[in-house]
């Protein structure tokens, strides 16, 4: 398995309006420029924002971990885990402090800390809002676990004042 320095390595074409993180595009925007359009979304469309949000997660989950794959010789889900332990901090999007899993329920449950969507909020939301981080865990889990039609529901969010942000993903159909 390659280092994580080794994977990651970021190049600029200043003249193309280009930068790339291994080879893949990227653009480089503030927490505070996400967070605004994350609470425009909800705000304008509702149900619909969250929705667009959670979706788009997932679908980045699902590719990122495939990418990963392609990147790194893995050879088990606890290296994709370890792999994602030191990239989500240092693409800054939040720290995972772990991950629990219940295969006999087919259950994973994640917590995080500093999570980049939440923070926006201030401790001062009444709900949940984690919504591209909820759609990303649960394509990442549906990945990184080889589990299909998982659900992802968010029980506990630093944006409402908790310590934490603790996601469940659980079979979508019993």
């Amino acid at each position: 398995m390659k280092l994580l320095d080794e994977a990651f390595r970021i190049t600029f074409d200043d003249k193309n309006a280009d930068v790339k993180v291994s080879d893949v595009p990227v653009i480089l925007m503030s927490k505070k420029t996400f967070g605004m359009i994350h609470k425009e979304l909800v705000s304008v469309l509702g149900r619909k924002g969250e929705s667009l949000l959670y979706h788009a997660g997932y679908e980045a989950g699902r590719q990122g971990v495939a990418t990963m794959k392609k990147w790194w010789d893995f050879r088990n889900k606890e290296e994709i885990i370890e792999a994602y332990k030191k990239q989500f901090p240092r693409f800054g999007w939040l720290c995972l402090d772990s991950i629990e899993e219940d295969m006999d329920k087919k259950e994973v449950k994640i917590i995080t800390h500093n999570n980049f969507e939440s923070r926006q909020y201030q401790k001062n939301s009444d709900d949940p809002v984690c919504y591209f981080i909820r759609g990303y865990l649960c394509g990442f889990v549906e990945v990184a676990f080889e589990l299909e039609a998982l659900r992802c529901d968010e029980v506990s969010c630093e944006a409402k004042g908790n310590d934490h942000c603790e996601f469940l993903m659980k079979p979508m159909f019993w």
